[in-house]
């Protein structure tokens, strides 16, 4: 059986910022989870009360507990945290420039578009194969299954994020807030959900994790 660790804030106000800084990122990871603003009360009675579903159960879905340990259920926290990982480890990327990865939406992913508070994006260990260059470029698009090496004018649209980076040896990751471009582009009831990652300059990509994470409030 596994060990359920949250993070949580001791400050009066304000609360634990999933992912925004390289600190942090590092313990989510390791599968640490945000518990936001809730008190340490909250989080321990809201804890029990998800264990507590699993009784009498074989194996307890950890997975499952962290998912709903960042829902706001009965208002104990002021966000909730949904979140969307992809990884490449199972794709032969070695000769291809291109993830395209997909998400089945299940009934855990659910709320309202005009909930969405915030939105990060973050890119955790990147490797490219025979770079052509000192530094990568590399594009990442959101439910656009039609991208190709070759950006066409449609392609912009769904873009939600660019960048470049030296490469200095050591792991490279990144992280970026995208809040008004997946407002745009978010279609709730789409299945599967999807995001592409293109590298200009090499002939393979990898990556550890790619991870969406939208920050919803109910107002």
């Amino acid at each position: 059986m596994g060990i359920t660790i949250i993070n949580l804030s001791q400050c009066y106000e304000g609360g634990v910022e999933l992912k925004l800084y390289e600190t942090n990122s590092k313990l989510f990871d390791l599968g640490v989870i945000n518990g936001g603003d809730m008190t340490a009360e909250a989080a321990y009675c809201k804890l029990r009360y998800l264990l507590g579903r699993s009784e009498g159960q074989e194996i307890i879905d950890l997975e499952m507990i962290k998912k709903d340990m960042q829902i706001n259920l009965k208002r104990e926290m002021t966000y909730s945290v949904y979140s969307l990982k992809y990884f490449s480890n199972d794709q032969k990327l070695e000769s291809d420039p291109i993830f395209r990865g997909q998400i089945k939406r299940t009934e855990h992913f659910k709320f309202l578009h005009s909930e969405i508070d915030h939105v990060f994006l973050r890119i955790q260990g990147i490797k490219l194969i025979k770079v052509k260059s000192d530094t990568i470029k590399i594009r990442i698009y959101f439910n656009n299954n039609k991208v190709n090496l070759d950006e066409q004018e449609e392609d912009i649209f769904y873009k939600i994020a660019q960048f470049s980076r030296r490469i200095e040896g050591g792991e490279i990751s990144h992280n970026i807030e995208v809040t008004e471009k997946i407002r745009r582009l978010i279609k709730l009831d789409s299945n599967p959900i999807t995001m592409q990652v293109v590298s200009e300059n090499c002939i393979g990509i990898s990556f550890e994790s790619l991870e969406l994470s939208i920050f919803t409030k109910k107002y």
